[in-house]
Parts: C-alpha cells; sequence; structure tokens
C-alpha cells in the first residue's frame, strides 16, 4: 500500500515537471516580438531591416532615417527582434531585405526581386515570418501573428493583380479595372475595424482622383474615425481640408492687412489734417497747443504764459474747435 502511494507521489511530480518543461518550451513563443524563419539564396545580404512607416503617403520612401533596427539571419535562416520598445497603439512597419553590393537602404518596388512587405503591430504583439520556398523574394513570405496583417495581404494581393492589368488591354478596360477596385477598396475601408487597415485600403485605391467625387463617402469615413489622432490620420484630414483652412487663414490675414492698412491710412489722415488745423491757430493758441501736448492743466499753462486761467480755458476751447476734437485727451495722443 505504502509503496502504491510512493508510485503515485513520483507519478504526479514527474507529470508536474512534465507540464513546467512544457511551459518553459511554449513560453518563448509565445512572447511579443518579430520572428522570422526565412529561405534566401546567396543574393541577398543576411540582414533584415525593420522600418517604422511615419504615414502612409512615404510608404514608398527609404532612407537609413527610417530603419529603427536590424537583426542579423543566422545559418538556418532565423531572425528576431524585441518589440519592446515599440508603441502600445498600432503602427504601420516595414521589414527589407538587400541584395549583395547594394546600399542597405535599397527598396525594389515590383517584380520577383521585391525586397520589402508592409505589415501592422504594437509592442504586445507577436509576428511570425516565414518562407517556404528557397531563394523566394520577400514578397513571398508569409506573415502571421495578427489578424489585421491578413486583411492588409489581401490588399496588397488586389491591388497587384490591377497593376498587372494595367499593362494589358485596352485604355477603357485599364479604367474599369481601376474603378472596380477604388470601389472594392472603399466598401473595405467602410467595414473594416481596423483603423489602419482601413485607411491603407483607401491610399492603395489612389484617392486623391476620387476624392471630390465620393466626397461625402470621406467625410463619414473621417466621421467614423475622428477619435484617431495619429500622423497617419492627421496627413489624410489635411487631404480634405486645406482649401478650407487656407481660405479661411487667407481672409484672415486679408482682414488683417486691410484693418491695419485703414488704421495706418487713417492715422495719417489725421496727423495730416490736425498739422492743417494748427497752422489756422493763433500764435497764442500755439503755445497753449504745445502745453496740452505735454499734459499740463488748465492753472499749469496760466502760470506758464502769466495769463489767467479764463483766458486758458477760452484759448483750450477755440483750439479743439479749430482742430474737430471733443477733449484736451486727444491732444496728448496725438
Amino acid at each position: 500500500m505504502a509503496l502504491s502511494k510512493m508510485k503515485w507521489g513520483f507519478l504526479l511530480l514527474a507529470l508536474v515537471a512534465l507540464d513546467s518543461t512544457i511551459a518553459s518550451e511554449k513560453q518563448p513563443h509565445e512572447k511579443p516580438g518579430i520572428y522570422g524563419d526565412i529561405k534566401l539564396d546567396s543574393a541577398w545580404n543576411p540582414v533584415v531591416y525593420l522600418s517604422l512607416i511615419p504615414n502612409f503617403e512615404e510608404r514608398f520612401t527609404m532612407a537609413s532615417g527610417y530603419i529603427v533596427e536590424k537583426a542579423n539571419i543566422d545559418a538556418q535562416g532565423r531572425f528576431y527582434f524585441s518589440t519592446s520598445f515599440l508603441p502600445e497603439e498600432d503602427a504601420f512597419y516595414r521589414i527589407h531585405i538587400s541584395k549583395k553590393g547594394d546600399p542597405p537602404s535599397t527598396l525594389i518596388i515590383g517584380g520577383n526581386d521585391e525586397n520589402f512587405k508592409f505589415f501592422i503591430t504594437n509592442k504586445n504583439e507577436r509576428i511570425e515570418i516565414g518562407s517556404t520556398v528557397d531563394g523566394s523574394s520577400v514578397r513571398d513570405f508569409e506573415l502571421t501573428g495578427y489578424a489585421p496583417n491578413v486583411q492588409l495581404a489581401t490588399i496588397k494581393q488586389w491591388a497587384d493583380v490591377v497593376d498587372s492589368a494595367n499593362f494589358a488591354g485596352t485604355q477603357i478596360k485599364r479604367e474599369l479595372i481601376e474603378n472596380a477596385f477604388a470601389e472594392k477598396m472603399r466598401l473595405l475601408a467602410d467595414t473594416n475595424s481596423n483603423a489602419l487597415v482601413s485607411l491603407f485600403a483607401l491610399y492603395q485605391s489612389d484617392f486623391e482622383k476620387n476624392k471630390t467625387v465620393n466626397e461625402s463617402f470621406y467625410e463619414d469615413f473621417l466621421e467614423k474615425w475622428k477619435a484617431e489622432d495619429s500622423e497617419y490620420f492627421k496627413l489624410f484630414r489635411a487631404q480634405f481640408h486645406p482649401a478650407k483652412s487656407s481660405s479661411f487663414l487667407l481672409w484672415m490675414l486679408g482682414a488683417g492687412c486691410f484693418i491695419v492698412g485703414f488704421g495706418i491710412a487713417f492715422f495719417i489722415y489725421r496727423k495730416k489734417e490736425t498739422e492743417s488745423s494748427i497752422a489756422e491757430l493763433s500764435v497764442q493758441e500755439r503755445k497753449i497747443y504745445k502745453l496740452l501736448e505735454e499734459g499740463l492743466s488748465n492753472k499749469e499753462i496760466s502760470e506758464a504764459h502769466n495769463i489767467g486761467v479764463n483766458t486758458v480755458k477760452s484759448h483750450v476751447s477755440s483750439i479743439l474747435s479749430k482742430l474737430k476734437m471733443k477733449s484736451r485727451k486727444e491732444i496728448m495722443r496725438d
């Protein structure tokens, strides 16, 4: 009986140990990050670069300043990026590799040698990038681990089909295909729950060409995502309100210039009018006018010119009448 209990005890400990081993083996795979397992031929440098794309208009821009991290690809084709330094919110990223002899910041767009791939992630997600074909280009890599990237890949596939169709057929056929694709992208943008995927779909549709035709759609789209304050949406919003903003600013600038100009003209006019009127004052009135400019009181003027206060008042009244002024304060301001 005791032996049986000991056996069960050892079995229980063995199960606990096995469970701990499995947990420890699974734990690294559950960590956030970007994990790669790819197969490249000798034409490529064994280094992969991670870039943060600040807005969708610069998604095809490449410079060393865009690269935030790089990782070596080992002999088995594996690489890893820690994402602990990435922001909490979703952002648009790009990985790329370069061919031997090319600068690290080289971007090859289209064709079998296309060397980059877009994806969306944040610091809490796990992205896995893999390839099954030896020597395959980055465009053939499979990216899994964060649902929005499945939709992103689908959009890219559709866009590639449209690009291929542009090389064949008549102009009318190409326009019909492009219009159908743009309509499909608007539908996807309208129904998708991820802000960046929705916005990416609109950029793929070349929305600049039809934003006036479908203005109500874009206004509704912006209203739907009005809480989004990322640089991606700020730049997109600016595409639809620059005319209003510019017109308002130009109107304000014009109004300001008019007011300033009117003020200067009025000042010059008043100054000339005052100077002309001063010339009509008597010698004594001009003397008193000078003292009024300095802010002297009637009593001080009386003492300065050795004349009675009532006489000063009479002169002041005459001066104001000739200069068409209501009070002596207007003389002091001038």
